[in-house]
């Protein structure tokens, strides 16, 4: 099978206001190393390597600080490599920082590593927010300066937000957070802030309509309480049917990324993982001849029953904390039972941007009478314990180095996202591809290490500790969520 071709492209932005766009400016012909991670759900990362006193060196340094003597760098965080295989995008992100040495008296010269992350970090610059909207302006009827911005409340009743409502899909909310917070409906030149929140190269899209969170029809998601990322992962995540521990459900799961496309766009994809063009029966055992090596590690659940407090809002006392609600989840709500196995392990988490409102006549448990805005905040607070209980379960991943041998050769026959199998000792594993880590070298080429493993952890990780793990060193990179 002959060795593939890969292209480094280095990418600037052109900030023309007609035709805003990235654009493929240099192809990087010079590099000692290449290596980037892609990432389920989160973010992924790359270094790359190369002498420090080559153009293309000067090109992706100063898209990311500038150039001495010219005019202010306008790239917009955009700058940064777009990844072919083969002639079709495998990976793009922008540059986020570089470590330049340098040798006067030996033979090395100057060597220059560059780091960033891919597309889907972008999520991660942006806090959800929603629209001031213009009844409750301040001064009213919507006659400040702030009207139709997305701005922090002026009022407690702002604090909530529902995302597109009512929606009927996982995948819908996840479409409508990122467009109203970065896509194509986000306010746009109504400030500083507004102005640029907008990716206007960016396209939301979902290949499968995906089933319902649950029998509301209609998920929430407050504004506040982390970033962009974190709201889309918890959306992400959901179980079917399942509504506050009353029906047992089965977990489901959306996959999305973001990517940059033939025609210089960015791409928000959204998919079913297990839908069937997601589950193409790839499977990896030594006596296929397509395992080279395995790191196997199993871990039990730090947390197997969550507690949730969320806040009061119907009661004074709730503005000084002294009354607050609660919700409990095992973890046989998401058809992870361990507690036999591993024993009582408890977890809490504090969701006091969740404020609680009661129906007339009290909490009640038949679904007629409860209130709309009881089960939209209900859902939220019993998402986030499940996303939790996933997150902290019970823990089993295998790193694989893959050989690329039909019918198993990367991308096209798995990739992020996917269902594997992989068999070692008789034994057979089939879970989601958690990442896939690739390396380029002009001593052994392509190198592709996936990493299969429980589906929804190191959803806690945050953009900035990813830096700094990309950042120490390429084998931080490697390391497992």
């Amino acid at each position: 099978m002959a060795d593939p071709i890969y292209n480094i492209w280095i990418r600037s932005y052109d900030s023309n206001p007609a035709d805003p766009k990235l654009k493929r400016e240099a192809l990087v012909t010079v590099y000692s190393k290449l290596e980037f991670k892609i990432v389920y759900n989160n973010v992924g990362g790359w270094t790359l390597t190369m002498p420090g006193d080559i153009s293309e060196a000067n090109l992706l340094k100063s898209l990311l600080i500038g150039t001495p003597g010219e005019p202010s760098n306008t790239a917009k965080g955009y700058g940064g490599i777009v990844v072919t295989r083969n002639g079709d995008i495998v990976f793009s992100g922008p540059v986020r920082g570089f470590t330049e040495t340098g040798d006067y008296t030996g033979p090395t010269g100057k060597e220059i590593e560059f780091w960033g992350i891919d597309d889907t970090g972008y999520l991660a610059s942006r806090i959800p927010m929603a629209p001031a909207p213009a009844q409750n302006g301040n001064p009213p009827a919507g006659t400040g300066a702030d009207a139709g911005q997305f701005v922090a409340p002026y009022f407690n009743n702002w604090s909530y937000w529902v995302y597109g409502g009512p929606v009927t899909t996982s995948s819908s909310v996840m479409v409508n957070l990122i467009r109203t917070n970065i896509g194509d409906v986000s306010p746009f030149n109504l400030g500083e802030q507004t102005a640029n929140r907008r990716i206007p190269f960016l396209d939301v899209a979902y290949t499968e309509p995906l089933v319902p969170f649950g029998p509301t029809n209609f998920i929430s998601r407050s504004r506040y309480a982390g970033t962009l990322l974190e709201k889309v992962q918890e959306a992400a995540v959901y179980i079917t049917p399942g509504y506050a521990g009353i029906y047992p459900g089965a977990y489901r799961g959306a996959a999305f990324r973001i990517v940059q496309t033939e025609n210089d766009r960015l791409s928000c994809n959204i998919w079913d993982p297990r839908g069937p063009n997601h589950n193409k029966g790839a499977v990896f055992s030594a006596g296929f001849g397509n395992l080279g090596s395995y790191k196997y590690s199993h871990q039990a659940p730090d947390t197997n029953y969550c507690i949730a407090g969320g806040q009061a809002d119907d009661n004074p006392n709730a503005r000084n904390g002294t009354t607050r609600w609660f919700f409990h989840r095992g973890s046989e709500s998401i058809g992870y039972p361990s507690v036999e196995r591993y024993g009582l392990w408890e977890g809490y988490i504090d969701r006091r941007d969740v404020q609680y409102q009661p129906p007339p006549g009290g909490f009640v448990t038949t679904r007629g009478e409860e209130s709309p805005v009881y089960i939209e905040m209900t859902n939220e607070i019993v998402n986030a314990m499940d996303v939790e209980l996933r997150e902290k379960g019970e823990q089993v991943h295998i790193e694989i180095t893959a050989i690329n041998v039909p019918p198993t050769v990367w991308p096209a026959d798995y990739n992020v996202g996917d269902i594997v199998t992989v068999v070692i000792d008789n034994y057979q594993y089939q879970d989601i591809v958690r990442d896939v880590t690739v390396t380029l070298t002009k001593e052994e080429g392509e190198v592709v290490r996936p990493t299969i493993g429980t589906e929804a952890t190191g959803m806690s990780v945050r953009l900035f500790e990813k830096f700094n793990q990309i950042d120490s060193s390429i084998n931080a990179l490697n390391s497992s969520e």
